[in-house]
């Protein structure tokens, strides 16, 4: 059973491997960032529809959970590779 998300991008000059955030908190960090990112219009819209964002966000989570650990997503460029995995 997944438990975590974690992010890892290489390139050439540098490696990042951010720490696996719980599953758990994607709703809340999800929501949060949201909140913080847009503006004007695109806010506005968020937080009118706040309440079913998190609980879109909460499913998504409670999904991730039920699944054996996998790649999530995997971008691969010319001088980068991006992978995300619930592990």
């Amino acid at each position: 059973m997944a438990k975590r998300i974690k992010v890892k991008v290489q390139t050439e000059k540098m490696n990042i491997n951010l720490p696996g955030i719980p599953i758990g908190l994607f709703p809340t960090i999800a929501i949060q960032t949201l909140k913080a990112n847009l503006k004007g219009e695109d806010r506005e819209l968020f937080l009118q529809n706040k309440d079913v964002l998190k609980q879109l966000f909460k499913e998504v989570a409670r999904e991730l959970k039920s699944y054996e650990p996998f790649t999530l997503v995997e971008v691969e460029s010319e001088d980068a590779v991006i992978l995300i995995r619930a592990l």
